[in-house]
């Protein structure tokens, strides 16, 4: 899977790091420094040292916002595709955080492990 992070702080490189050995993993961060660190501690992790908050960002967060805010039920996970500014073929996923199951999916953990950490 391309995974594309918005940030390379705290958060931002944790996932990079958990999620780079199986997936294709691009973070974007305005800051060199944090770009630089990331280069020399994770190889084939791509990085883009820009403003991830593009007003295309911010339209595709809205839209999330808005369908997520509905009372109710499971959120769904909201997948964008030919964005504006990003690589042929990379995709962003809002919502990935929405469900236990869809959190233990992006760490790779085994079904057999997620059906038991479910209960």
């Amino acid at each position: 899977m391309r995974v594309i992070i918005a940030g390379g702080g705290v958060v931002g490189s944790f996932l990079a790091r958990i999620l780079h050995e199986k997936n294709d993993v691009t973070v974007i961060d305005q800051n060199k420094g944090k770009c630089a660190v990331l280069s020399a501690e994770l190889s084939g992790v791509t990085n883009i040292c820009e403003d991830a908050c593009e007003p295309w960002v911010l339209e595709m967060a809205g839209i999330s916002e808005v369908i997520n805010s509905r009372p109710g039920g499971t959120k769904p996970a909201i997948l964008f595709e030919d964005i504006p500014g990003y690589p042929k073929g990379f995709r962003n996923l809002f919502g990935v955080l929405g469900s236990f199951w869809r959190v233990a999916r992006s760490l790779g953990l085994p079904d057999d492990e997620i059906s038991r950490m479910a209960m």
